[in-house]
């Protein structure tokens, strides 16, 4: 009954919003520049490799923990399962692009705007590359947008070239945050994606399967 009324909060937590009225904007900005080119998120980018996390969610208060497991198929699809820790499948999802596939879900996260914003956090998540239109020169990093239907911003430390995060936002608010920690640039050791509109974060730890 208790990871029933757990995953009844994950629902009712995904469906609802907060209202925010402030404009989505760079602090520390030094110059912008129109640009032109690839942006490119290493973290889940290497064909046939199983990607392994510790996923351990909160959302109002509540926690929920389990394993996440990626693995990139071809050039653009990704296949992930979350389970929980007893080993039971949660979701199972191909994405890549315009791509979404559903292989299973469990009853009770079978809803349409659930699964909608699935697809929107995990394609930006393991999306592997995206053209980038606008460059903003930071002080300790530098931030190429991508134009959307909700823009991303990837951003790059200027020290050693990693991806340290990327953000969603829409015209009038900053909508999710993925920061990711890592000692290579090539494999992501931690990520934490933030939901700004609900109390929803999920924290990914890199674990041996």
């Amino acid at each position: 009954m208790e990871k029933l009324t757990i995953r009844c909060l994950i629902i009712s937590g995904l469906l609802l919003t907060v209202a925010s009225c402030r404009s989505y904007q760079l602090a520390d900005v030094i110059s912008q520049e129109p640009t032109e080119r690839e942006v490119v998120n290493p973290y889940f980018s290497a064909l046939d490799t199983d990607y392994a996390y510790r996923a351990d969610v909160e959302v109002y208060g509540k926690e929920l923990s389990g394993l996440f497991m990626v693995k990139r198929m071809d050039s653009v699809a990704h296949r992930m399962v979350l389970t929980t820790d007893f080993g039971n499948t949660l979701i199972d999802m191909t994405i890549g692009n315009e791509q979404f596939k559903v292989n299973y879900v469990m009853e009770d996260l079978d809803r349409k705007m659930v699964l909608k914003l699935l697809q929107e956090d995990f394609n930006t998540l393991l999306s592997p590359q995206q053209q980038a239109i606008v460059h903003h020169r930071l002080v300790s990093q530098d931030v190429y947008q991508v134009k959307g239907k909700s823009d991303a911003y990837y951003f790059m430390d200027k020290e050693s070239g990693y991806l340290s995060k990327i953000v969603k936002a829409s015209p009038r608010k900053e909508q999710v945050v993925y920061e990711f920690k890592t000692s290579d640039g090539k494999t992501a050791d931690q990520i934490e994606i933030i939901h700004k509109s609900i109390r929803l974060k999920i924290r990914l730890t890199k674990t041996d399967l």
